[in-house]
């Protein structure tokens, strides 16, 4: 549900940002919780808790990005990118 919760805000940081630098920020977020998870899972409760807040936060941030900048080429190429984007999610 905090992810949900950060939809809104995460929403309108893309929106300030150049979607593929969004996205890169994204895959970094992602990275750096993915290493607190495998580095601190099996220790530490409250580190699997932070974990999931923030691969959930970054999975969606990652998603949005990548379809803002999918859908930035929309005029160009409608019939290709919109199928394009039905196939991969």
């Amino acid at each position: 549900m905090f992810g949900v919760a950060m939809g809104p805000l995460v929403g309108r940081t893309i929106d300030k940002l150049i979607s593929w630098y969004a996205s890169l920020f994204g895959m970094v977020g992602l990275v750096l919780f993915q290493a607190i998870q495998v580095g601190a899972g099996g220790i530490n409760i409250g580190a699997v808790i932070i974990a999931t807040f923030g691969l959930n936060v970054f999975r969606q941030m990652l998603q949005l990005s990548l379809s803002t900048s999918i859908f930035g080429y929309y005029l160009l190429y409608p019939c290709f990118l919109n199928d394009t984007n039905r196939l991969f999610y």
